[in-house]
């Protein structure tokens, strides 16, 4: 068994309270997301021009190595690859990086790594933030509109009532006066005959 000798106990608790505090530093000097903007998990009207991103270490952290990468569902990245340390922040904690214009409706995931300048320790993370602008679905109604008025077509207009046809003249009809006309002088010229032989 072994004997600590009770001189020995400053020694050992010192030693002890050496490796506690620098388990602590150590964590201490590990970088810890504290915000963003956007924020972790919220959902945006309007697309972000940047990501910011904060973080609680300890020790500031230093440029070369940390890096916040920005991609869209399908893992393409939309960041304009130009991380750089926020110059407005005195602590040197913010880490910035540009996102191309535009970004459509969707999910983002912003993948940080942050080197602390102390030990050089590094972290690593990530979140995600949502853009639903309503452009999308938007321009989904639209054609589906467009392609309703098209299945219904306008009602054609009444057609105006025909004005009666002309009854078309038949030769008989053409001949019925001349018949006439003709039976007439006959029985005239009969007559006048018939009156001068009385005469006579």
């Amino acid at each position: 068994m072994l004997r600590i000798d009770h001189r020995s106990w400053p020694v050992v608790v010192l030693v002890a309270l050496v490796l506690m505090f620098a388990g602590t530093g150590t964590a201490l000097a590990h970088a810890k997301l504290a915000s963003s903007e956007p924020a972790a998990g919220s959902t945006v009207t309007t697309a972000p021009e940047r990501v910011v991103a904060v973080f609680s270490n300890h020790d500031a952290l230093v440029a070369e190595g940390s890096v916040l990468k920005v991609t869209d569902a399908s893992g393409a990245t939309v960041d304009m690859g130009d991380t750089t340390l926020d110059r407005s922040d005195p602590d040197r904690k913010t880490l910035v990086v540009s996102l191309r214009p535009g970004l459509a409706d969707g999910v983002y995931t912003v993948s940080w790594t942050a080197v602390s300048e102390g030990d050089g320790s590094v972290a690593e993370g990530s979140f995600t933030f949502t853009v639903s602008s309503g452009e999308a679905a938007a321009s989904e109604a639209a054609p589906a509109e467009a392609a309703e008025s098209e299945a219904a077509p306008a009602a054609a207009p009444a057609a105006a009532p025909e004005a009666p046809a002309n009854l078309p003249r038949t030769a008989g009809d053409e001949g019925l006066p001349i018949a006439t006309l003709a039976s007439g002088a006959l029985l005239l010229g009969l007559g006048l005959v018939a009156r001068r032989r009385a005469r006579r």
